[in-house]
């Protein structure tokens, strides 16, 4: 739903109103995943052992660590690319952030094994959201304030 509604608004000029759109879905889903990444936290633990069963406890403190790659999802960082019909750019950045992850995994295991590998995979995940919210800032010409429910943020 966000995207065609940010083509419009981008399309016909009207700035204020996408960034607006924009902000409301940065809320939106701040509101669903801050709580469900909370819940995986606290109930990583219980989770674990009840999927897999004792044998794989210690698997809890990875998706303790991975629950926080959710939060980046809070930022639908390709969605002004998306709205604007640049999937040339998408395919190319996905390409060279793909090689990222892999580079920064593959460094993680050798510095610190399988945790090590984890801090590199969720890394890359910070970089390519970082990279794609400078495409949209670029892109739709707003300011951080303008996009980001700031306040509202801090709230959740």
């Amino acid at each position: 739903v966000l995207v065609p509604q940010l083509s419009a608004g981008l399309g016909a000029d009207e700035r204020a109103r996408a960034a607006e759109l924009f902000a409301r879905a940065v809320s939106q889903l701040a509101v669903l995943l801050v709580p469900a990444v909370a819940g995986l936290v606290v109930f990583a633990d219980g989770i674990v052992l009840l999927l897999f069963g004792p044998a794989y406890a210690d698997a809890a403190r990875f998706l303790e660590l991975f629950a926080f790659s959710y939060l980046l999802s809070i930022l639908p960082a390709d969605a002004v690319p998306r709205a604007t019909g640049e999937s040339g750019w998408i395919l190319k950045s996905s390409v060279a952030l793909s090689a990222v992850a892999l580079g920064l995994s593959a460094a993680g295991v050798l510095v610190g094994g399988a945790y090590g590998a984890l801090i590199g995979f969720l890394l890359s995940r910070l970089v390519a959201r970082a990279v794609a919210f400078r495409r949209t800032l670029t892109r739709s010409g707003w300011s951080i304030g303008e996009c980001l429910p700031l306040r509202s943020l801090v709230v959740v």
